[in-house]
């Protein structure tokens, strides 16, 4: 698909998957928005990505609404409306039992991943649906496949976005408006470098989520692909 000169928006794009993806997009011509919580970080991204494309960049909290939609109104102001939105910001917690975690932190942790999905979906979607044209790539995890001892909070927020996408497929549908969830393993980015139960060099490179990327957007304009599990050798 020729993407040339159409409007990208990726959250949590300063780094890891969020960096990955938008400079796989802008390698393929599309302008960008992207947002992060760190300036500092939005920033130097910025800058690597400015020499490739028209770029936005606003330090975003996915988990504020106003903040969305400011962002989102800044994006399409600046880029024009946009044709795919890559829900990536995300945080992933400690590694804590059930009774062991603080309110506050399972709280955020929905508010990140879950209500930040949702925020900027509901933000871009009545546009995508009126110009029956968008994309929205929602990345999960596979702790949203599969339940884990010590991980409730995030595959709470996990199993939240599979399901979420899976209704986003059935009210964009008539309206040309596609939406899939990409379900990877570890993926060796700064929030995961160091993690005892898997090596680095064992884990997926943030790469591959771009390609998968790339692929749903390359496929015919009437395929449907309601999710993307991945997994590793050795898993």
């Amino acid at each position: 698909m020729d993407l040339k000169g159409k409007t990208a928006i990726v959250t949590g794009g300063s780094r890891g998957i969020g960096y990955a993806v938008a400079e796989g997009l802008a390698d393929r011509g599309m302008k960008l928005a992207i947002c992060s919580r760190t300036e500092s970080e939005l920033r130097a991204a910025e800058k690597r990505l400015a020499g490739r494309t028209d770029i936005l960049a606003q330090p975003t909290d996915v988990s504020d609404e106003r903040q969305v939609e400011a962002f989102v109104g800044a994006a399409r102001k600046r880029l024009g409306p946009p044709y795919i939105l890559v829900n990536n910001a995300g945080v992933i917690g400690s590694d804590d039992l059930i009774e062991d975690i603080a309110p506050k932190d399972f709280d955020e942790m929905l508010a990140i991943d879950l209500r930040g999905t949702f925020l900027m979906t509901r933000a871009v979607l009545a546009e995508m649906k009126k110009q029956r044209d968008g994309y929205i790539v929602n990345i999960a995890s596979y702790s949203g496949k599969r339940g884990m001892a010590e991980s409730s909070a995030y595959c709470a927020a996990k199993f939240g976005m599979v399901g979420f996408t899976e209704s986003l497929i059935e009210e964009g549908r008539p309206h040309n408006v596609r939406a899939c969830s990409i379900c990877p393993p570890y993926v060796a980015t700064p929030m995961t470098s160091g993690d005892p139960d898997v090596p680095d060099e064992e884990m997926l490179q943030p790469e591959d989520i771009t390609k998968t990327v790339l692929w749903l957007l390359d496929l015919s304009p009437v395929s449907v692909v309601k999710e993307v599990v991945l997994g590793r050798l050795g898993q």
